[in-house]
């Protein structure tokens, strides 16, 4: 699954679609999904991913907003939109990426804990999102912010490569 190919379904505006709904009022994940349904429906896009796809991706975002204090769970599935969340979706109206995230200190915190190995390693996905990212952004390698003796470094280099192989095989 190719989500930065998709520009609807890239991390900015998957999470513009997360605050957005958030800001209705209580949000799930559910409708998060039948917004970028909309928005495809009105483009035209028809990406090769399943909806299976975009809510592992929308969770992991989620996840992350919430960390960043953007939105706040308010039950099991529900979550809204923060006064720092409805502050953040005024200021980035194109969106943001997850290493956009990093000037919320609570949200780089997390981020330092992944790289000290503080972090379960079923969360260590956004090492590898981090480095794919960090490719586009014009990173190197040796950028790899991970300790290289942490499996975080490992994860950030995969996604890294990802990143640019992808790259490379889209360009031809």
């Amino acid at each position: 699954m190719r989500f930065r190919e998709q520009p609807l379904l890239n991390s900015p505006s998957m999470i513009l679609a997360i605050l957005r709904e958030a800001a209705k009022g209580p949000a799930t994940i559910d409708a998060c999904i039948k917004h970028i349904q909309r928005l495809l429906a009105q483009t035209g896009e028809t990406p090769k991913v399943t909806d299976s796809d975009i809510r592992s991706r929308l969770e992991r975002l989620r996840g992350n907003l919430e960390r960043a204090l953007l939105i706040s769970m308010v039950g099991p599935a529900a979550f809204s939109i923060t006064a720092r969340g409805r502050e953040a979706l005024r200021s980035h109206r194109m969106g943001f990426s997850t290493s956009d995230l990093m000037e919320y200190p609570e949200f780089a915190t997390y981020i330092a804990g992944i790289n000290k190995g503080y972090i379960p390693a079923d969360l260590r996905a956004n090492a590898f999102d981090e480095g794919y990212d960090a490719y586009f952004r014009g990173a190197t390698p040796s950028d790899n912010p991970c300790g290289s003796d942490s499996a975080d470094f490992m994860a950030w280099s995969n996604g890294w490569t990802e990143a640019m192989d992808e790259d490379r095989s889209f360009g031809t």
